[in-house]
């Protein structure tokens, strides 16, 4: 049989001693350490080794770690130091008594008391503010880096504004759009005036006899651009009651390069055929009107669109108007 021995640094003089095992040969360890690494008691019993895991305070002093009964480590004095302030002044972090990390502050600038911040369902930031005054919204102004503040109305409401684009994609100009003071939205028409439902031109000239003459959306230029628009009518009209043969030419080009000729369309499929202005249109008061002829368009067949009329006898001025639908 052989011994094991150690040496003993606490007797006067050091001695030596034998190390035991238990009763499962195991070596037997049941020594703490203090802060200098010499055994000072013996707590254990089942055979393995106890050690303290010490951490140094702000002062320079050693202190005991501490766990909890899972071996969790517990952060003691509810604060963790991580960092200075914006005055140099070192800052914590806070948690709640289940543990939860507290980022909140019942006072602005953090005078109050600390308090968790909520979120919705779905893990978005969950805001409730009872003074709405206090409450100071941002957001950087496209295309910079400038911070804007949000504005709001009198009853607290948050203000904002809609913004339209002259070009689709996003890359042409950025202009305000305006509502009338029922709130709705408004839209401008042009060339004799318009409404919220449809975009008017007008144009009227003589039409010498013996010629072909052509009307757009004003007297200098000779066609219509329907880009964008889903119904369309054109009005013609005159006071002669000798009036010429009409129809409304159609093409994918303002310079009507190429064009056809639609006047509308009939169970039979599109009315090509010229069309003469209706005579005798009278009021309900039996008054009469203006010489007359209507070409609607549920679907318009191409972009650009022009009236053109022959007059055979004299000249007559003639009047057009388009209403183009959205």
């Amino acid at each position: 049989m052989s011994m094991i021995f150690g040496l003993d640094r606490t007797a006067t003089p050091p001695q030596q001693r034998a190390i035991g095992v238990n009763a499962d040969g195991n070596l037997e360890i049941t020594a703490e350490l203090d802060s200098s690494g010499i055994a000072t008691s013996a707590n254990q019993t089942n055979g393995t080794q106890k050690a303290m895991c010490m951490g140094i305070k702000g002062d320079g002093n050693q202190q005991q770690m501490l766990v909890e009964t899972n071996g969790s480590l517990v952060i003691g004095g509810g604060a963790v130091k991580t960092g200075a302030d914006s005055l140099s002044n070192t800052t914590h972090l806070l948690t709640s008594t289940n543990g939860g990390l507290l980022c909140g502050n019942t006072v602005g600038d953090g005078s109050g008391t600390a308090t968790s911040l909520k979120t919705a369902s779905d893990g978005s930031l969950h805001i409730i503010s009872e003074n709405f005054d206090s409450m100071l919204i941002k957001g950087v102004e496209t295309g910079t880096t400038t911070q804007r503040d949000c504005k709001q109305n009198s009853n607290g409401d948050l203000r904002s504004a809609l913004v339209g684009n002259t070009v689709k994609d996003g890359t042409g100009d950025n202009y305000y759009l305006v509502c009338d003071a029922d709130g709705k939205l408004e839209t401008s028409g042009g060339g004799g005036g318009g409404s919220a439902s449809s975009t008017q031109t007008a144009s009227n000239a003589n039409s010498s006899s013996g010629a072909l003459k052509v009307y757009g959306s004003d007297n200098s230029t000779a066609f219509i651009d329907t880009n964008g628009g889903n119904k369309f009518i054109v009005a013609v009209q005159c006071l002669a009651s000798s009036a010429g043969l009409l129809a409304v030419e159609w093409s994918d080009t303002s310079s009507f390069t190429e064009f056809f000729v639609c006047n509308g369309f009939t169970p039979l499929g599109a009315d090509v055929g010229p069309k003469s202005l209706t005579t005798g249109v009278t009021r309900v008061d039996s008054s009469t009107v203006r010489n007359q002829a209507l070409f609607q368009y549920e679907t318009i067949p191409a972009r650009y669109a022009r009236v053109t009329v022959f007059q055979s006898v004299g000249t007559v001025e003639y009047f057009v108007k388009t209403y183009l639908s959205p």
